[in-house]
């Protein structure tokens, strides 16, 4: 064997790696977005995948929604649109982004939100169980939700967290 073709071989190996990561990646990421979607029961309508560099731009998959990071950590931004009334009229809400990270290691996923603790997902063939990641998730998005507009007039609103609160003209 020449030392060209060890080469190839090694760069061969690694991409196979690279796809088998890939597409237990995609699978994963499908996994989840079900399960997300499930837990809160959310209208379709008032679902979206957020993709690429920016993060306010709404993309029609999943596959454009994931992208990965130097660390090996899958990234997949939803958008959900919260409706300011009871009766909105459509498309009008708060966009609520929600980014989720996830990587596998050592034979399992790890999930997180950014900057947060890590969740090891239990799955077997045919179950994974997402119901404490899920919890953990439903109580942060609770709390970065409440208080808002106090906490918008203490001064402690970020750009981050856009606030939604608009100046109506009067009828």
């Amino acid at each position: 064997m020449s030392k060209f073709t060890e080469l190839v071989q090694i760069y061969q190996t690694d991409r196979q790696f690279y796809h088998n990561y890939e597409q237990a990646g995609f699978q994963f990421a499908q996994l989840l977005t079900e399960a997300v979607k499930n837990y809160y029961q959310i209208p379709e309508e008032n679902f979206f995948f957020i993709g690429g560099e920016d993060q306010q731009k709404t993309v029609s998959s999943l596959t454009e929604a994931l992208l990965m990071d130097e660390k090996g950590f899958w990234h997949v931004r939803y958008g959900l649109n919260i409706p300011y009334t009871d009766t909105p009229p459509q498309g009008q809400g708060f966009l609520l982004i929600v980014e989720i990270l996830f990587k596998k290691l050592n034979g399992r996923f790890i999930v997180r939100l950014p900057e947060e603790e890590d969740f090891f997902i239990h799955s077997e063939e045919s179950e994974t169980d997402f119901s404490s990641f899920l919890h953990y998730l439903h109580d942060y998005l609770c709390r970065f939700l409440e208080n808002r507009f106090e906490r918008f007039l203490n001064g402690e609103q970020t750009e981050r967290s856009a606030i939604g609160f608009r100046i109506h003209e009067k009828e």
